[in-house]
């Protein structure tokens, strides 16, 4: 995402040329910096031409899902009788609820209270309005999208407490256990290998996110 642009488009970094919206001829690792550029754990970085460098930051607060915009390129860069096998989202944990609990004397003095501050920053930043959109829009295409995410267990660990990762092993294998994950899993690694249960035209998706209709032969 542009540091000084945030917005829920954005900026696309490329293996392939787009015609219609080009962007930077970045590096891999360039990418990866911008991509993983958290405020305030990592700092930002320019990615450009000399003199016409932008800053570059983690995405999170406008786009923390990128599977709409992921295809919505494919359906403006690629052939339209492309065939698709499966779509493949997966999250970093679900979160916990969002709340706004009673101010109490001092928080009511404020303009705004820190539950509230903290709420609103956790819709920013949640990516499970976007897959629940998803899920409802591909619900009659069996085998095609697939999300992948731990459900228990890591609603309170944060992006730097690195120190927790045995602790998000343990959940994360826990869920890869439950019967439905594995089910998904062996969905995925079929048609990877070329044998998937069912193909969908890339037209049928349905790549315009205003159109809540569902094309699937």
């Amino acid at each position: 995402m542009p540091a000084r642009h945030v917005s829920r488009k954005p900026r696309l970094f490329r293996t392939w040329r787009a015609d219609k919206s080009p962007g930077h001829n970045a590096f891999i690792w360039e990418a990866g910096r911008a991509t993983s550029a958290a405020p305030p754990f990592f700092k930002r970085i320019l990615i450009g031409d000399p003199g016409l460098q932008e800053e570059f930051v983690d995405g999170a607060l406008g786009c923390n899902n990128p599977i709409m915009p992921l295809i919505e390129e494919a359906g403006r860069e690629f052939d339209q009788n492309c065939k698709v096998s499966c779509i493949v989202s997966i999250g970093t944990g679900k979160p916990s609820v969002s709340q706004f609990k009673k101010p109490g004397r001092i928080e009511r003095m404020l303009p705004a209270s820190i539950d509230l501050v903290k709420a609103v920053a956790k819709l920013a930043t949640s990516s499970e309005g976007d897959a629940s959109a998803m899920e409802t829009r591909y619900k009659n295409c069996p085998s095609l999208y697939h999300r992948l995410n731990v459900e228990e267990g890591l609603e309170e660990v944060s992006l730097e407490e690195w120190e927790k990762l045995p602790e998000v092993k343990t959940h994360t294998l826990a869920y890869l256990e439950r019967e439905e994950v594995n089910q998904k899993i062996n969905t995925i690694v079929n048609s990877l290998l070329g044998r998937p249960a069912r193909l969908y035209k890339l037209k049928e998706l349905g790549v315009s996110f205003s159109d809540c209709i569902v094309y699937c032969s």
